[in-house]
């Protein structure tokens, strides 16, 4: 409105346009902030409700694993924590290692990543060695020798005890 009076001419008439404007316009870019501001608010509230979705979700499925956990990592404790872990995320494969051998294979690739044979894919052996979480967004990066293996993606996560990494779980 300031760049209409300062530029129009004539003067009188610009400031006629002005007065008409002046008040639609002061309402829509009110409405306008208040619209973007709802949004935004909006979108926060939603993340954190998201993350606490996520964190009930986690500590349900931890709640259920947890009791074959606590018989050690073994075939039998282990495959029953894997299913429970495929069932609740949804994933299309669960693996549990410990530092040397597969333990449990639930899902695509359980044809080859076979119980009690050697750990098979490289990302496993990094995970074990850094103790952090990997996350592979393609085939390549599992980097499985098979080449039928179906598995595209995965979260590998270190399973540690007293701060040792001990093994893995995969998420597939």
């Amino acid at each position: 409105m300031l760049l209409i009076l300062a530029l129009a001419k004539p003067f009188d008439l610009a400031l006629e346009l002005v007065q008409i404007i002046a008040l639609p316009m002061i309402l829509m870019n009110a409405f306008g902030i208040f619209l973007f501001c709802l949004i935004i608010k909006t979108s926060v509230v939603e993340e954190v409700r998201m993350k606490a979705s996520q964190t009930h979700e986690a500590f349900q499925i931890a709640q259920q694993t947890v009791v074959h956990f606590r018989q050690g990592l073994n075939e039998h404790s282990c495959r029953q924590a894997a299913e429970i872990i495929k069932e609740a995320t949804g994933v299309v494969a669960v693996a549990i290692t410990d530092r040397n051998e597969i333990l449990a294979h639930v899902g695509a690739g359980a044809d080859h990543h076979l119980n009690n044979q050697k750990i098979k894919t490289k990302l496993t052996y990094r995970v074990l060695e850094q103790g952090t979480i990997i996350k592979a967004t393609k085939k390549a990066e599992i980097n499985c020798k098979n080449a039928n293996c179906k598995l595209q993606a995965a979260l590998v996560l270190p399973l540690k005890v007293h701060q040792q990494t001990v093994g893995t779980l995969k998420l597939y």
